[in-house]
């Protein structure tokens, strides 16, 4: 219904020649058509509503559709595509003094070099956007940071940048009830830990993780699912089938509390 009311809109727009509606209405359908699942027809009609914007130096609107543009191009798996319309509209956020949209560029920036297989470029990127949350005080995007610092750490070998990263994660997400965070930030700590030779705790870690999900109906995405149990096969490989059962077993037997101290506390 609402993709109709929008595609009736947009018909009604280019009727009376009203731009700025038009333009508006066609990120509205992009955000909608990506929800469908529908990229192409998302990307058609940001493209569309990009060469509006910039036909009418509409310098703020057209930002605004190059940061869903670039998503759109990272869901398609182009992130050479969506690389320059990121900088694009940093380039305009900094322009126009609109410092948080400046610091969400630099994440997503740092996402396109993760993709780019580009460790060290996505880190600098994120280490830009991490510090520009803290000093907005935006906990909430400085936690996704450090969430996606740890990943990159752990492309680049470094584990134990990638703990510390995560920790700080987790503790925040703990100081700001996040508990779907939590879990994730148990999650990512016991791969971590796996790859620092702790495999045992890694296996509690990713138990306790496993009984919290359970516990707070809060499962993975079936893709996910297919991620996690892949760890906890490498660790299972690392510490024999029965050592890992009763140390994942352990873990489920965890409290929240418990397993976070676990987690933060050096052994």
């Amino acid at each position: 219904l609402a993709f109709t009311l929008l595609t009736e809109a947009v018909a009604l727009y280019r009727s009376i020649d009203d731009q700025e509606g038009l333009v508006l209405t066609l990120l509205q359908c992009g955000d909608c058509q990506t929800k469908l699942g529908n990229l192409d027809a998302a990307e058609m009609a940001l493209r569309e509503a990009e060469t509006i914007a910039t036909n009418n130096s509409w310098r703020s609107k057209r930002a605004d559709v190059q940061v869903l543009l670039g998503l759109i191009l990272c869901e398609k798996g182009k992130p050479s595509e969506a690389e320059p319309v990121f900088r694009a509209a940093l380039a305009e956020f900094e322009q126009l003094g609109i410092e948080l949209e400046v610091a969400h560029q630099h994440m997503n920036l740092g996402r396109v070099a993760y993709q780019n297989n580009n460790p060290a470029e996505a880190r600098a990127c994120l280490e830009r956007a991490q510090a520009l949350y803290v000093r907005f005080g935006d906990q909430t995007h400085a936690m996704f940071a450090l969430h996606n610092l740890g990943v990159v750490a752990h492309q680049m070998g470094d584990f134990e940048g990638q703990k510390r990263y995560q920790r700080e994660s987790l503790q925040k997400a703990v100081d700001y009830q996040n508990r779907l965070a939590v879990i994730a930030g148990l999650e990512n700590l016991g791969a971590n830990y796996h790859a620092l030779a702790e495999s045992l705790r890694g296996a509690q870690l990713c138990g306790a993780a496993a009984r919290l999900r359970q516990e707070h109906s809060l499962p993975h995405a079936p893709a996910m699912q297919e991620q996690q149990d892949g760890v906890h096969a490498r660790i299972q490989e690392s510490t024999g089938a029965d050592a890992f059962a009763e140390a994942f077993a352990q873990g489920q037997a965890l409290t929240q509390e418990q397993a976070i101290a676990l987690a933060l506390t050096d052994s």
